[in-house]
């Protein structure tokens, strides 16, 4: 069944991305009087096909569905009767050509744009940026974070100046500047609001220390940043409805374990219950400045597979959303950051400075897709964006056989005046194919090793 949900996802996310892609492509060649033959989504054998439009049109699905591509006329691949060759993709004007070829990545991107802009619009319900005890030692209790303490921004490197910070409206941003830093292994900014305050101090924690791909080797420095194990919702029908807990319980203990934050405090609770029983926990909490001492027990789930204790919480969240033009002018600036951050990560790869293990194939994206359903709408419309926008700049990169190779062969073209020979255009497109191969092979193979390898 797990399976089967998985599949269905994964096939819902290349039906709403595949066509918006390939529709770019189609609406912007028939803008420029290009006659267009063939709408396909997938690769290989046709399974369904009909003609529309004064053109006729084919538009079909065919049996390989990771793809697909626009077939429009050109007098290159075959007799074309001469009423029809003005409007042979060959014979455009060069910009249109390029426009052309441009608009399948760039329908992605502006996909990407509109929905991150409806989730900043519509609203999402994330964890508030507030973190929890940095355990010490650690690269964030030396930076000087306390329990407690809420991030308002964010910047990268040590010489960032005040036009460099980014503002933090949830953990989601703490995350992606956190992210960021680690990848180019550059110290962390980040002002903070301490105790109910509003004056801000500034922070500098040396996550550049860290390498993220790696695994952390004995002694080395833990990152030391979670979320607050603070209560935001208590459900219900869950085991901590009739425990005595409380909203904005701040729990600081269990078993008289420090629990120094929300991780810690879930493997806890998973603890609890790995006889396959849930034993009674003692629990130390703050509460509005008081502490107290609550025995709790929590409950088996077997939701997800093999029972796991749950208490059925929830923990400091906050609805974060913006007006309808700020919310697609952050769309826009996301997908502007997000886009850099995948071209910045694809050039540490070529040059080795991260793995390559980074790289996910189809089933790290079914993967995906399935959790981001699970958890709700707007998880599922942001996964979408954040995919749409890799398969953007993904196209878009200078690889012959993608839209970006083309694009490239334009820019010489467009520089001396003449077309790529095509002798050179077959040794590219060998070249790019070769390229793509080896990519495809490295996906599969970090899937293979990420759900089939030990566990």
């Amino acid at each position: 069944m797990a399976f089967l949900q998985t599949a269905f996802w994964f096939l819902v996310t290349l039906a709403i991305l595949i066509p918006i892609h390939e529709y770019g492509h189609y609406r912007v060649a028939r803008a420029c009087g290009v006659k267009v033959l063939r709408f396909s989504i997938g690769f290989g054998n046709v399974l369904w096909r009909r003609n529309f439009g004064a053109d006729r049109t084919e538009f079909a699905l065919s049996m390989v569905p990771l793809g697909g591509y626009v077939k429009m006329l050109d007098e290159r691949e075959g007799h074309v009767d001469a009423v029809d060759l003005p409007r042979c993709f060959g014979r455009r004007p060069l910009y249109q050509r390029a426009l052309i070829v441009a608009a399948g990545p760039i329908a992605n991107l502006a996909l990407a744009v509109l929905l991150y802009g409806f989730v900043n619009w519509y609203g999402k319900d994330l964890p508030a940026p507030v973190v929890g005890q940095p355990p010490v030692g650690s690269v964030m209790a030396d930076a000087g974070l306390q329990r407690g303490d809420r991030i308002v921004a964010t910047a990268q490197g040590a010489e960032a100046g005040d036009d460099d910070f980014r503002p933090v409206r949830s953990w989601d941003d703490v995350s992606r500047a956190l992210n960021g830093a680690l990848v180019e292994r550059a110290p962390l900014q980040m002002r903070v609001t301490r105790d109910g305050a509003t004056a801000t101090r500034t922070l500098t924690a040396a996550v550049g220390t860290i390498d993220p791909f790696v695994a952390p080797s004995p002694g080395s420095k833990a990152l030391g940043l979670g979320l607050v194990a603070q209560i935001g919702t208590i459900l219900p029908d869950g085991a901590a409805a009739t425990s005595g807990l409380k909203v904005d319980d701040l729990v600081l203990r269990v078993n008289g374990q420090a629990v120094d934050d929300v991780l810690a405090l879930r493997s806890a609770i998973e603890a609890s219950g790995a006889s396959g029983t849930a034993k009674p926990m003692t629990w130390d909490v703050d509460r509005a400045g008081q502490s107290l001492s609550l025995v709790v027990t929590a409950r088996m789930d077997a939701t997800d597979g093999a029972p796991v204790a749950r208490m059925g919480i929830g923990f400091l969240h906050e609805i974060v959303r913006a007006a309808p033009l700020a919310a697609i002018g952050l769309g826009a600036v996301q997908t502007w950051r997000e886009a850099e951050s995948s071209v910045r990560m694809f050039g540490l790869m070529l040059t080795g400075r991260i793995s390559t293990k980074a790289i996910g194939g189809p089933g790290t994206i079914a993967v995906a897709a399935n959790a981001a359903a699970h958890q709700g709408f707007t998880w599922f419309l942001g996964f979408l964006a954040m995919v749409s926008l890799a398969l953007g700049v993904l196209n878009l990169l200078p690889i012959p056989m993608l839209d970006g190779g083309m694009l490239l062969y334009y820019l010489f073209e467009g520089a001396t005046g003449r077309p790529v020979s095509e002798l050179w255009q077959i040794w590219l497109q060998r070249g790019g194919a070769l390229i793509l191969l080896l990519l495809m092979t490295l996906a599969l193979s970090n899937d293979v090793v990420r759900f089939l390898g030990p566990q």
